[in-house]
Formats: C-alpha cells, sequence, structure tokens
C-alpha cells in the first residue's frame, strides 16, 4: 500500500510516500520530486519504481526511481 503523505523532503519539491507491505509492516519512505499522476499505472520491477509524472507546464514522463527496502 502507498501513502501519500504531507511531509515533504528537504530541499527539494514534492512529497514522501510512505510504502506498507500486505501486512501493513512500514517498509519504505520514498521521496517522489514531481506531481505524480494518480490514474495512471505505478509499477515496481526490481528494485526500480516507475510513475508517470507532469512538469510545471504539464508535460508528462515517465520517472524510474531506485528503491532500497529497509525492513
Amino acid at each position: 500500500m502507498f501513502v501519500f503523505t504531507r511531509e515533504r523532503p528537504k530541499n527539494k519539491g514534492g512529497r514522501y510516500w510512505d510504502v506498507f507491505n500486505p501486512e501493513g509492516k512500514f517498509i519504505a519512505k520514498i521521496p517522489i520530486s514531481h506531481e505524480v499522476l494518480m490514474e495512471r499505472p505505478i509499477i515496481f520491477k526490481g528494485n526500480k519504481l516507475y510513475l508517470v509524472e507532469a512538469d510545471e507546464e504539464g508535460y508528462q514522463y515517465v520517472k524510474r526511481y531506485k528503491v532500497t527496502w529497509k525492513y
């Protein structure tokens, strides 16, 4: 489960997402730097997260994030 938080990364735009496993255990905090288009797919593959984001002008692009899991 992904939880969009109100917490902002220091010195960056965007917000943090908290990630929980199916049992409800917190497993990750991911800083997302731009507006994420929630109607688009959110894909995990290996240790990568793929999102569709939009810049200030509204142009859409796919952004890849490296994910480091800390249990």
